[in-house]
């Protein structure tokens, strides 16, 4: 369920060359504040998106939780993490709801039992669902399909679904990661949501999705993709490729070390080559093992110019896959630290013919005057933290008041719209255990012989969903 006013939101990005952390708050026109962000550079903790070494990433997280609980908030109970693992991929499957009673119009119980049906299907065998986003719904076979139903008529209903799916041992190894921050009580994942989905709330607007774009998140390891057409999630997968293989195209085509590798590309390097800079040479330093080296600023653009075409090659395929070419009027947006290569917008551009710009996340953050918080690198955190605010389906923000409502009044066993402190409800649990075992043993209840049809038929009307299945 979304939060509201006054909640706490905190995002943990976790990626290939450092690990982000972002606490927020609600603040007015669909916009969020952030109250902190920090990141540490991380290196050799994964490959191709997916979580190898959790030591790594356990003394990381350690140290941003310990930063944010001195400075910004009491304690962090629960964060939103990203998965950027390349065992990713949409899954598309089917669910239906048949309505019963007089009264048959659609209401937003109806879209979250949907909702939580689907959070029940079973997938493929390795596999674990992390998102789920409803397309189009179909209300009692009539020929046109409805994007949202709510307060339309009908007794069937039937919806087709985009599951967006990762392989357990990339989530497993993530929860190990967080698990092992703190001996007792550590922060429970509240939500996992792929990096393209978080950086899609940082730096899309509504007009965007809704005319029709590509999302790409080019990280140091993998390069997440989403595509939008029509305020719909058409697919989203990770390519296992960023821009760190520039950089090896470097080490390889300059045979330097990959320290001035990596600088060369931040600082000279370009996606574009200029004939202009073949006279251009860039010095190299050695040292006393090695002497310095010399390099055309024309060169290395055309070692940087293959791989980030090749990228933009692979994103023009799955846009061909979808027919689409032609109905994304928005372009592709680029984010991610590898947008802030010179030059790469104008080569997406060339290769794909379709508009590109660079991402920033200033129009949905309260003090975007931060230079930082406007930082392509930073959108996936930023994304993680708006995402408890709101969500990129354009129906649940349209609808986010009649579903706390719902969810209060059906599920408020499951849901708490102001959840306890941790310290208090810790401190309330040790009462109640200790009032618990002072107690004497009641003697057994008499047998109710209608108890078991009653819990039957309750369960049956309730249908109560698991805490995390729910995306509302």
């Amino acid at each position: 369920m979304l939060k509201g006013k006054d909640e706490f939101v905190v995002g943990l990005d976790i990626g290939t060359s450092k690990i982000a952390m972002a606490v927020g708050t609600l603040a007015s026109g669909g916009k969020v504040t952030i109250k902190g962000l920090k990141s540490y550079p991380v290196s050799d903790s994964m490959i191709r998106g997916e979580l190898r070494n959790v030591d790594i990433a356990t003394k990381t997280i350690k140290k941003l939780i310990a930063d944010f609980e001195n400075g910004v908030m009491d304690s962090i109970g629960s964060i939103i993490v990203n998965i950027s693992s390349s065992e990713t991929e949409s899954e598309f499957y089917k669910t239906s709801l048949t309505r019963s009673g007089t009264e048959n119009i659609v209401n937003i119980g109806d879209i979250i039992r949907m909702n939580d049906d689907i959070g029940r299907t079973n997938i493929k065998a390795s596999m674990q669902m992390v998102f789920s986003m409803p397309l189009l719904y179909q209300i009692d076979n009539l020929a046109d399909p409805c994007y949202d139903p709510v307060g339309c008529t009908g007794n069937r209903l039937d919806a087709d679904f985009n599951l967006i799916c990762c392989g357990f041992n990339p989530i497993a190894n993530l929860n190990k990661a967080i698990q092992r921050c703190a001996d007792n009580d550590p922060p429970t994942v509240e939500r996992l949501l792929p990096t393209s989905i978080a950086s899609s709330l940082a730096v899309l607007s509504d007009e965007e999705l809704i005319g029709g774009c590509v999302l790409v998140d080019l990280g140091a390891g993998v390069t997440n993709i989403a595509i939008y057409q029509d305020k719909l999630l058409v697919w989203a997968g990770v390519l296992p490729m960023g821009s760190n293989l520039i950089t090896n195209d470097i080490v390889e085509g300059c045979s330097i070390p990959r320290v001035q590798a990596e600088q060369l590309k931040v600082n000279w390097g370009n996606a574009i080559p200029d004939p202009t800079t073949k006279e251009h040479y860039l010095v190299i330093e050695g040292n006393k093992n090695r002497k310095e080296t010399f390099i055309s600023q024309y060169n290395l653009a055309r070692i940087i110019n293959a791989r980030v075409e090749e990228i933009a090659t692979f994103v023009l395929k799955y846009i061909y896959e979808f027919e689409l070419l032609n109905r994304l009027h928005y372009g592709i947006i680029l984010t991610g630290g590898g947008a802030n290569l010179n030059g790469i917008t104008d080569l997406f551009k060339q290769v794909t013919g379709l508009d590109c710009r660079k991402g920033n996340s200033a129009d949905v953050i309260a003090n975007a005057k931060d230079e930082q918080l406007r930082k392509p690198e930073y959108a996936t955190a930023i994304g993680l933290v708006r995402s408890g605010f709101y969500s990129i389906d354009i129906r649940e923000n349209m609808h986010a008041e009649e579903t706390r409502e719902y969810i209060e009044r059906y599920y408020s066993d499951q849901y708490q719209s102001n959840p306890i402190p941790r310290q208090v409800a810790k401190k309330a649990n040790a009462e109640r255990v200790q009032q618990k075992e002072q107690a004497p043993t009641p003697p057994p209840p008499k047998r109710n012989p209608f108890s078991s049809f009653a819990e039957s038929i309750k369960s049956r009307l309730l249908d109560s969903p698991d805490d995390d299945s729910t995306n509302y």
